[in-house]
This record gives structure tokens, C-alpha cells and sequence, in this order.
């Protein structure tokens, strides 16, 4: 996936952090795999070097990333991919990484909407992004593509 300029800076909910990788963040990223990562992300780099790394009190409990390199994305518009160990599961993290993002996509970068694309039988990840405020657009393939407009994105976080 490509990075973003400016640089991802570290941001916070006060809950949840999501800061750029720092030297040793891939080995834990890759040990964090499990069957859900394999099933709906396939094998996974060996070299993971998303945009940041999810963080909860300090421990690294996922990633999150952008991409702006595929045809089916419009100019302005970034595609969105995000993974959460299976251990930090159910307690809402992943959704405000998402919301976090959201932010800085917003405020930090010239992108107006985020994509994601969900396999339609991926029920936790639909529901993550229907909080976060993502509509159906289409399909890409067999997967879901669903969009969000990054305007007034902090009215949504207030909610």
C-alpha cells in the first residue's frame, strides 16, 4: 500500500493510538497473523510496512494502511485496509483506528473520500465500517466496495 504526505503523525482517542511503525513493529505485526488475517488477507507480506501500527496502552494491536493504486479508485480517493489481533477483538479498537484515520485522511492529506473493499461474508468487518459511517457503492469483483466522504468527519466522531 502507498504511503501518505505529510507523514503519519501519532494520533489518539485517548483509548486507541495509531503512530507510524517503529523498528521491530514488523515482527510483531506478522506474529499477531491468524486464521481471520489468512482467510480475508491471504498470507501477508513478509516485510509488513503499513501507514501505522494500532496501539492500546502501549501494545501494538494491529495496523491500519491506505492505498491509492487501484483502478477502481477515483483521483481524491484512498482505499482503506486495517487488521486487529484476534486477542484485542470486541472492544471497539478497531472502529476508532478506522475513526482515526478517517481524521487524518480529513484533516491531514488532500483525499476526499475512503474506500474499503469487504468480501460480503466478512460480517464483523461490513459492521466496523457501517459505524464508521461507510455507504455501499458496488461491487469490485465479488467483493463489497463501500465509500465514505471524509467532509465533516469530526460531526461523526462526536456521535
Amino acid at each position: 500500500m502507498a504511503s501518505l504526505t505529510p507523514r503519519m503523525q501519532r494520533v489518539t482517542d485517548g483509548v486507541v493510538s495509531i503512530r507510524p511503525p517503529q523498528p521491530g513493529d514488523a515482527a510483531v505485526l506478522i506474529a499477531g497473523r491468524d486464521a481471520a488475517f489468512e482467510r480475508w488477507l491471504g498470507p501477508g507480506s513478509p516485510e509488513p510496512t503499513p501507514l501505522a501500527c494500532i496501539e492500546r496502552e502501549g501494545e501494538v494491536v494491529g495496523w491500519i494502511d491506505v492505498d491509492t493504486d487501484r483502478d477502481w479508485l477515483d483521483d481524491g480517493e484512498v482505499n482503506i485496509g486495517y487488521h486487529l489481533f484476534s486477542s484485542a477483538g470486541g472492544h471497539g479498537y478497531a472502529t476508532r483506528a478506522v475513526m482515526l484515520l478517517l481524521h487524518h485522511l480529513s484533516t491531514g492529506t488532500k483525499h476526499h473520500t475512503a474506500t474499503v473493499l469487504i468480501d460480503p461474508s466478512n460480517e464483523r468487518s461490513l459492521a466496523l465500517v457501517a459505524r464508521c459511517g461507510f455507504e455501499q457503492r458496488g461491487l469490485v469483483g465479488d467483493q463489497v466496495l463501500l465509500a465514505r466522504h471524509l467532509l465533516d468527519i469530526d460531526r461523526l466522531r462526536s456521535t
